[in-house]
């Protein structure tokens, strides 16, 4: 608010008019003024329908009636105080509705005045009287406490940022690849001979890397050898712009590194056999610790059959994605 404003409005807020008739006057002159701004009021052509008509009273469970429920409710126990004007935080706390509650909240909302006092203080907007000897050190002490706040905070971020920062791809030498994009398969194989990686014309439990059109739509059979074997699946981009850190990749968790007994039985065995010899494979490899088991035990994952589980869950159970080791963009 401006200066002209604020006297204005302190005017118009201690103004005691000397008389009935200079009230209208300048009520009047209030009323040429709103029309000259903001138009004429609007007028009343008609009478209410419902003039004369007594309302009814308002429902006992309607909004207004909760409220002046509520509002007699506080009125009646304000006045067990006696005059709440002369009512004290001492002489409440000695009667008898005061719990712990009471004791927690006073002392949160002295706090918090404290605080916002000191707050004043700093902005420079206390008055001479509300100002204390030992404000200013207490002044200094928030602003350590605040600028501590303020130092953690930033460092949780950078490292929430770190965390959230794109993984690199790393393609190692002597790792096994298999190249699923027919279109760009030449221009990626050279570009992985040069890094010493060994291609493989079939897919196998035993492959470390899956070059693909799309990282997030595997084929059937890519997908188990991706979470039995903890493959790191990459699109052709990826491969073909390592130094600019393009293109997504998925790194997925060694499925076989946890110790895990498996039945197959002969009805999943007869509607999954890709499935079933990827298994096995997975099993035989020597550091894997999942083993087939021919009869069903009780700690023993059975595929198949009435209490086994289907394929779709299965997989779901196993598949595991490295965050920290994988790009999605």
């Amino acid at each position: 608010m401006t200066h002209e404003n604020e006297e204005t409005a302190i005017k118009f807020a201690v103004y005691q008019p000397d008389n009935e008739e200079e009230l209208k006057t300048i009520t009047a002159n209030a009323r040429k003024l709103w029309d000259r701004h903001y138009g004429p009021a609007r007028a009343v052509t008609r009478q209410r329908l419902d003039k004369g008509t007594r309302r009814l009273a308002s429902a006992a469970n309607s909004e207004t009636a909760w409220l002046d429920h509520r509002r007699a409710a506080a009125m009646k126990v304000g006045k067990e105080f006696g005059n709440s004007s002369n009512l004290t935080i001492e002489a409440a706390a000695e009667g008898v509705g005061w719990t712990a509650s009471h004791d927690k909240e006073h002392a949160f909302q002295a706090k918090k005045r404290a605080k916002k006092k000191l707050s004043a203080l700093e902005d420079g907007i206390l008055l001479h009287h509300e100002i204390h000897p030992g404000m200013q050190q207490d002044l200094e002490q928030q602003r350590l406490k605040d600028e501590k706040a303020d130092r953690r905070a930033r460092s949780k971020f950078l490292e929430k940022q770190q965390r959230q920062k794109p993984a690199t791809l790393t393609i190692k030498p002597a790792s096994k690849a298999f190249i699923d994009d027919v279109e760009a398969r030449d221009i990626i194989a050279s570009v992985l001979h040069s890094k010493r990686v060994l291609l493989s014309d079939d897919p196998a439990v035993n492959i470390h890397l899956l070059v693909v059109k799309n990282p997030t739509n595997l084929s059937k059979r890519l997908r188990w050898i991706a979470a039995l074997s903890g493959a790191l699946v990459c699109s052709a981009e990826a491969v073909l712009h390592l130094d600019a850190q393009l293109g997504c990749f998925l790194k997925f968790e060694r499925a076989i590194e946890k110790k895990k007994k498996i039945h197959i039985t002969d009805n999943f065995e007869g509607k999954h056999r890709m499935i079933a010899t990827l298994l096995r494979e997975a099993c035989q490899m020597p550091d894997s610790q999942w083993k087939i088991s021919v009869d069903p035990q009780p700690k023993c994952v059975m595929l198949g059959g009435p209490a086994g589980l289907n394929s779709k869950v299965f997989l779901r159970n196993i598949t595991r994605i490295n965050k920290k080791e994988s790009r999605v963009r």
